[in-house]
């Protein structure tokens, strides 16, 4: 996921290049839509996964924290958002404007593409509600063209889910 957007985009040049003011932005919009948004995904998975209780350490929230960000949310926005999404955008003739961003049907493309790649590594249909915080993470991308939303908003959500409600992925 890191080395195909920067091999084969063409727009490579541009996918780790970032303003300081839009990387600032986008970190900012990340965390308003993570403290938005993940209370309401929490009780949709509600209804397919138990909570797990207990109590989790900082130690082990830092650990998952800083995992996320490096293993998952970067290789996996820079591909599906910075890549996949941004280059099937400049084909799409149509555009709506939506929050202060511009999406075509790339974004719902590379969304759905995202949801998919999620079913490997969790064969059900429920690994599938993934395409609902994937839109976030497109809309937050196409508002900035900087990874920092997404990719703050995306390790955020995993790991509210990752320790506190699906068992046994850490």
């Amino acid at each position: 996921m890191l080395l195909v957007p920067l091999a084969f985009s063409a727009r490579r040049r541009e996918l780790l290049g970032f303003s300081p003011r839009s990387f600032l932005l986008g970190l900012g919009e990340g965390l308003v839509a993570a403290a938005l948004l993940i209370p309401f995904f929490l009780l949709v998975v509600r209804a397919f996964w138990r909570f797990k209780g207990g109590d989790v350490g900082a130690e082990e929230v830092i650990r998952a924290a800083l995992f996320q960000i490096a293993v998952v949310a970067i290789p996996e926005e820079l591909f599906f958002r910075a890549f996949l999404q941004a280059d099937l955008e400049e084909f799409a003739k149509r555009k709506v404007k939506l929050l202060g961003a511009r999406l075509g049907w790339g974004w719902l493309v590379a969304t759905a593409l995202f949801a998919l790649a999620h079913l490997p590594a969790r064969p059900e249909p429920a690994a599938l509600l993934v395409f609902f915080p994937g839109l976030a993470f497109g809309w937050l991308w196409a508002r900035r063209q900087s990874l920092a939303g997404p990719v703050i908003f995306h390790a955020i959500s995993n790991v509210v889910l990752n320790l506190w409600v699906t068992p046994g992925l850490f």
